[in-house]
């Protein structure tokens, strides 16, 4: 199945999870964001990145000021590392596709790698959920569990009624 922009319909109601148990054992492709989406994060991430780099620069600027802050470079380095941490982690997520193959659903990442694997055999439920606006998916095994985003195209493929289909 190619990616393409779907019409999944936003509403408060609760879908039908357990008929979709059954149909995403059926299902095979890949399911993704569209490709607007990683403009978009690209743009957010770019305007992060400048707008710490203005910050950085002015605490410099105002260390030159100032006596010189024990630890003040330790800090600066942190404050950093962890915002190119957060920026890689939002990146590896931006481009993220569901591929449902031979009974078995894979994420993989920005750069098409493998996330995480997982059989379907033996599932047992599927929860749905929304949190802060976006909807969430739990896969329920009875030994274990997986979280995953509600991509549009992967919810309308789980709501695709039997007769439906083209």
């Amino acid at each position: 199945m190619a990616l393409e922009s779907h019409q999944w319909q936003w509403t408060n109601d609760q879908p039908n999870t357990s008929a979709w148990v059954e149909r995403i054992g059926r299902l095979e492709g890949e399911y993704g964001r569209p490709a607007g989406i990683g403009c978009l994060a690209l743009v957010m991430m770019l305007f992060w990145a400048l707008f710490t780099g203005v910050m950085v620069l002015f605490l410099v600027y105002a260390m030159g000021k100032v006596q010189h802050l024990p630890f003040m470079g330790i800090f600066l380095g942190a404050f950093v590392l962890v915002l190119v941490i957060w920026i890689g982690t939002i990146w590896r997520r931006v481009g993220l596709k569901y591929v449902l193959r031979d009974g078995t659903l894979s994420a993989l990442g920005t750069y098409r790698n493998i996330m995480w694997t997982e059989s379907l055999q033996g599932l047992r439920e599927i929860r749905y959920s929304r949190l802060r606006g976006a909807v969430h998916l739990t896969l329920v095994w009875p030994d274990r569990q997986r979280e995953m985003l509600g991509i549009p195209s992967l919810l309308n493929a789980l709501e695709e009624r039997e007769g439906s289909r083209p």
